[in-house]
């Protein structure tokens, strides 16, 4: 594996942490409802990443493909599931949780095509793993903490799908405008997805999130005037770039790689969310020794599986 290989993932998890800050930003300047939010976001970044595409060769047989609908669907239940833990750990914790997404990665990459990790490899599955374990002790309530459950499901979810897009027939090609109409088709995709869980829930009276309205009034996605703007705004300029170079750097770096190097995000995201607060548009970020030292072990144990990978 070539270094720009590793630095396409190094530039995906960049972009993951400008758009995770910059949600945060919206939703606590603005109010607007998560979930509408979200949904707008995934309407226009596909939308805008279909737009730019102009004479992308990638067929329109990319939409009807069931890879990209499993994808999409796995998606929606991963972000639900991710959106339900916060309600019961901070951002910091949620996001070292869910690295347990690189040892069920390899676990899946193991199922699908019998390749078992290298010796030393398995190393840094474990050190991920007592990272994570050590810092689940320590929540309320231990191991038994509902995000612990919730992040499981969430990322299992992002393993698989992950494992999935890799090997999709139409994830495949190098040249811009044929990953840019993927990623469109790919964001349009999981959109209507998300709209009929969003829909389906509604009607099942269920709400999700601290005081969330009922997910299928869509009278929500006119009530509030910023809504359409910024979810627009970040939905091209952040989330169709962000999604592309995911599908990018899972294409060319393969799942565990990928996913290993996220191992990144709670160090690049907490150096972000400092900036900002500078500007008083976020509470300035806090981290617990615990978090630290079960950060590092994740850290040193997803820094380990991407030296060995790109070998």
């Amino acid at each position: 594996m070539r270094m720009p290989t590793v630095a396409v993932a190094l530039a995906a998890c960049l972009a993951w942490a400008v758009l995770i800050v910059a949600v945060r930003v919206v939703l606590l300047q603005t109010g607007v409802n998560a979930w509408a939010f979200s949904l707008v976001q995934l309407v226009s970044s596909g939308a805008f990443m279909v737009g730019i595409a102009l004479r992308g060769r990638v067929s329109w047989g990319a939409f009807a493909h069931l890879g990209t609908w499993i994808y999409g669907g796995l998606r929606v239940i991963a972000a639900s599931c991710a959106s339900a833990a916060l309600l019961y750990v901070g951002v910091m914790q949620d996001t070292l949780l869910a690295m347990i997404n690189v040892p069920l990665a390899a676990l899946a990459v193991l199922a699908w095509t019998g390749r078992r990790p290298m010796r030393w490899q398995w190393a840094g599955h474990g050190a991920i793993v007592a990272g994570i374990a050590l810092l689940a002790a320590h929540l309320p309530g231990g191991f038994a903490n509902p995000a612990v459950i919730l992040e499981l499901i969430a990322e299992s979810a992002v393993a698989i799908s992950t494992v999935l897009i890799e090997r999709h027939p139409y994830n495949r090609s190098n040249a811009v405008a044929d990953r840019c109409l993927f990623t469109g088709i790919v964001l349009l995709v999981t959109a209507v997805l998300f709209l009929l869980a969003w829909l389906s829930m509604g009607a099942a009276g269920l709400s999700v999130g601290r005081g969330a309205l009922a997910l299928g009034d869509l009278g929500l996605l006119f009530g509030a005037p910023g809504l359409w703007l910024w979810g627009c705004l970040v939905g091209a300029l952040l989330r169709g770039p962000t999604m592309y170079l995911a599908l990018w750097a899972i294409a060319r770096s393969g799942t565990v790689t990928y996913l290993a190097t996220l191992a990144l995000l709670p160090i690049v995201g907490l150096a972000l969310e400092w900036l900002v607060s500078r500007w008083s548009l976020l509470p300035p970020p806090s981290v617990s020794v615990v978090e630290i030292a079960a950060g590092s072990i994740v850290l040193a144990g997803s820094l380990l599986l991407v030296r060995l990978r790109s070998q």
